[in-house]
């Protein structure tokens, strides 16, 4: 699909519902909402309206994953090059620590993923890395118990 503020929106729209059936809180599911047009936009203004891309949404482990994949020369639109106070407030604002934005350029191709994290018991957060690492000890233990004769 094209970098159209038409499609921005729908895939903005299409992440925070996807993020709603998977139990993520409205507030957080609005920041992932914001922080997917802030993404969208910033390669919208460096490559222009009618540049192709692609979306693909995930779980990984429970979690929401959104990967946005365009083709061309490499442009990291995570970052601010704006010398401005507001844009840079408004960047850490819009990017909070609970939605993980990641880029890279691999093969001619940007590559961005979204993961979203949770809030699981008490408010605390995991991301998909301490999820994974949490996992990986429990298998750990499970095996030592397995091969101790326990």
């Amino acid at each position: 699909m094209k970098l159209t503020n038409e499609n921005i929106m729908h895939v903005a729209e299409e992440m925070e519902q996807y993020c709603g059936k998977h139990k993520v809180d409205s507030r957080q599911r609005k920041r992932v909402s914001l922080a997917i047009e802030e993404i969208l936009l910033n390669l919208q203004s460096h490559f222009g309206s009618d540049m192709e891309f692609s979306c693909t949404k995930k779980t990984y482990l429970g979690f929401p994953l959104l990967r946005i994949s365009l083709a061309g020369e490499s442009f990291d639109p995570l970052t601010s090059d704006s010398e401005d106070e507001y844009d840079e407030l408004m960047h850490s604002v819009i990017m909070p620590e609970d939605t993980k934005p990641t880029w890279k350029y691999i093969n001619g191709e940007n590559r961005i993923t979204i993961s979203v994290t949770k809030r699981i018991k008490r408010g605390m957060l995991f991301t998909i890395e301490e999820a994974h690492h949490v996992i990986n000890e429990r298998m750990g233990d499970m095996l030592a118990q397995v091969e101790g004769g326990t």
